[in-house]
């Protein structure tokens, strides 16, 4: 790995990361700001920010699978969002909205359009090999991500300023976005109801699968094909062909 554009991504990363959470903190309050951390795109950039400081690659891949589809869908829906104007047709970059967005929110989500390729850049420079183990821990990472923040998210909605803020990170409330397809949102808590465990029981373990588990599986599979193509393509490799020598 390349010394020079290792410190700086990695120091990218940590600042878009904070940056992230001081806006949410500024905008919704110490408890919305504290769960706003465990969105998987956040931790991601922590993982690969990690990677980068202690020179290991391997981090880097699992973070780029773990944020595949959604990174992309997002990237999709935004530019759909800039041309069309009001929202984006997937619904799941209406939080991008132009009117009322400060430059901090802006700079914060950002790294949604330039986190994937910065890592495969650098993951490119050590001639990276994907392995099937990288697909198993991202999928490993996002379901138990996901997990946590289901249990640790209340129920109800969070009071913040006289307004109730209903807080879907990790898809714990339901499937983010795509309201037209109405098969992702059977396991929705305001579709299923609230009962059980912390108000998930069934209808939450449910929910988990299908939003996140099942999710993550499809997400790490796609992205490590992807991902697969444009690291061999990074690489050259030698061929030596044998020439026969011609009998005299």
């Amino acid at each position: 790995m390349q010394t020079t554009p290792r410190p700086l991504l990695g120091t990218a990363f940590l600042l878009v990361f904070l940056l992230g959470e001081y806006e949410s903190y500024s905008e919704f309050g110490p408890h919305i700001g504290f769960l706003e951390a465990f969105w998987v795109c956040s931790l991601s950039m922590l993982l690969a920010s990690l990677g980068c400081f202690a020179s290991n690659p391997n981090y880097l891949a699992v973070s780029v699978l773990s944020v595949f589809s959604g990174h992309t869908l997002w990237c999709i829906d935004t530019l759909s969002l800039l041309f069309k104007g009001g929202e984006g047709f997937l619904g799941m970059a209406d939080y991008s909205g132009i009117n009322g967005v400060t430059v901090f929110s802006i700079l914060g989500v950002s790294h949604h359009l330039w986190f994937i390729p910065s890592c495969i850049y650098i993951l490119r420079q050590t001639k990276f090999e994907l392995k099937p183990a990288h697909w198993v821990f991202s999928y490993a990472f996002v379901s138990l991500t996901s997990l946590l923040t289901l249990w640790i998210v209340p129920v109800d909605c969070i009071d913040h300023r006289g307004t109730c803020i209903s807080v879907n990170v990790n898809m714990c409330e339901g499937w983010w976005g795509m309201d037209s397809i109405d098969i992702l949102h059977i396991f929705d808590r305001a579709r299923c109801g609230n009962w059980g465990w912390n108000g998930n029981g069934l209808c939450g373990t449910c929910r988990w699968l299908f939003s996140n588990a099942i999710y993550s599986l499809c997400n790490g599979g796609i992205g490590y094909v992807v991902l697969d193509l444009f690291l061999k393509n990074g690489t050259t490799k030698k061929i030596h062909i044998k020439k026969k020598k011609k009998k005299l």
